[in-house]
């Protein structure tokens, strides 16, 4: 199986738009809803630990299903291996 990059070169400006604000818009929602977390939820931890922390949940919280899918035993292999993502979508 083999992905066709023509298309993605064609688009490159979007592309680099979307990869940009799918880095850029988790780490931005981390930083401004942070602080009122951390004052709820966490005052007796660092700030900065927790900021970080609540970054890289945000981060990673699309990638859920990914990670789900991954760690399913109905998406193993013949002989239990895990897939690899590009393996998931397709048969």
């Amino acid at each position: 199986m083999e992905f066709d990059y023509s298309h993605v070169r064609s688009k490159s400006k979007t592309v680099t738009a979307v990869s940009i604000l799918g880095i850029m818009a988790p780490v931005l929602c981390g930083l401004a809803i942070g602080p009122w977390l951390h004052e709820k939820f966490a005052p007796e931890t660092p700030r900065f630990g927790f900021q970080f922390s609540l970054c890289i949940a945000l981060f990673d919280l699309p990638r859920l299903p990914i990670h789900g899918a991954d760690f399913a035993g109905d998406e193993a292999g013949a002989h239990g291996h895990r897939r690899d993502v590009h393996q998931l979508g397709g048969d």
